[in-house]
């Protein structure tokens, strides 16, 4: 049950000793349904705006199956403060790069250790515990935050755990981040130090950048082995338009770090689902642990497409407990590309990010809530 502060506990939420992809997905609804439900009624009874909102559904509450689980379109974290559990919280704010308008999502200490736990045993299964040197393509500033934290620096946190030790490796010259040579250098110099492994994270466009920067400045990379691992997310879609996907971002990536193939990858993630990460596999397929769950909607009826078929992604997590963005629809376009099917053995749905929706489209959804 939940806690007097809002949280499931790790046992509860975590099975023990299953690791997040084993399930398969019929076994996964059935544990996220019950928790969901019990989710589903705490934020109903302690969130007003929740509360009236899911009464303006004409649907079943407490919902019966997963896809009647009543979801939140992202632009109201926009524009409301949502918060179910009392006490004191941090802010995770969006990177609000299309309507300048960040989402402020309300994080507890409690409930922020079940997503830093998260986000651990997704990327254990990825990259392993192994602790290396990790560079940062960002300035440190990015990090910085008592009250609130971005997505971007919420992001780049979430790899400290496998840190042996941590290198920012860009600064902030004239409002741009431009790569410092002198401190990328100093930082491959511990890499070799550490028998060539390391691990490097960056905001997709910014990584993109700097390895652009490396190849013009000629930096030598030779330091570097290819069992590292290249991660990196946000921001692609509205930054390359479209002049190179992210399967030949991370292939280029790839053979300029001279990596095994598969160890540059990016994944899905955004500040209103804090501590869920979603890696793209060897395959190219984004998979989500058992205790969240992903389905494609219609952006016309918003009911759920077809396998494969394109639609508006709604994201569920038994993460989102302080605030009520444990369901919420978003304006990614994505389809479902294997159910307990992928050729990595990862159980549950994986799936295709295809693009963002148009900005009428996710006006429409924003009116679902009216005042």
């Amino acid at each position: 049950m939940l806690s007097t502060t809002g949280t499931l506990s790790s046992n509860e939420l975590f099975l023990e000793d299953i690791a997040p992809y084993a399930l398969c997905q019929k076994e996964k609804e059935q544990h996220l349904l019950h928790y969901l439900t019990i989710l589903c009624s705490w934020h109903y009874q302690r969130s007003n705006e929740y509360r009236r909102f899911c009464q303006g559904l004409k649907t079943s509450f407490p919902p019966r199956s997963i896809e009647q689980i009543p979801f939140l379109p992202t632009p109201l974290f926009k524009q409301k403060e949502l918060v179910s559990a009392a006490g004191k919280t941090k802010t995770i704010l969006s990177s609000s790069t299309s309507s300048g308008i960040p989402s402020k999502i309300f994080v507890s200490k409690e409930n922020a250790l079940l997503q830093q736990e998260s986000i651990q045993l997704i990327f254990n299964d990825f990259i392993g515990r192994q602790r290396r040197p990790y560079i940062i393509f960002d300035d440190i500033q990015t990090a910085r935050g008592k009250s609130s934290i971005t997505a971007r620096g919420a992001a780049l946190m979430a790899l400290m755990p496998y840190a042996s030790q941590f290198f920012f490796v860009m600064d902030i010259q004239k409002g741009k981040l431009v790569l410092n040579r002198e401190k990328l250098e100093a930082a491959l110099a511990v890499v070799q130090q550490n028998d060539g492994e390391c691990i490097a994270y960056g905001f997709s466009y910014i990584l993109h950048k700097a390895c652009n920067a490396i190849k013009e400045e000629q930096i030598d990379l030779s330091a570097v082995n290819g069992n590292s691992f290249l991660i990196h997310s946000g921001g692609w879609k509205n930054h390359d338009k479209g002049k190179q996907s992210l399967p030949e971002l991370n292939r280029d990536l790839e053979k300029q770090w001279g990596l095994i193939k598969g160890h540059c990858f990016d994944f899905y993630g955004m500040a209103e689902q804090t501590g869920l990460a979603c890696p793209t596999c060897l395959y190219g397929n984004k998979h989500i642990p058992y205790y969240t769950e992903i389905i494609v909607r219609d952006p016309h009826t918003l009911t759920p497409v077809t396998d494969g078929e394109k639609g508006l992604v709604q994201l569920l997590s038994l993460l989102a407990q302080t605030s009520p963005n444990h369901s919420i629809l978003t304006d990614d376009i994505a389809s479902i590309t294997a159910v307990d099917s992928c050729p990595c053995g990862r159980g549950g749905k994986a799936f295709t990010l295809h693009t963002r929706a148009q900005a009428a489209k996710v006006r429409g959804c924003s009116a679902i809530y009216q005042e």
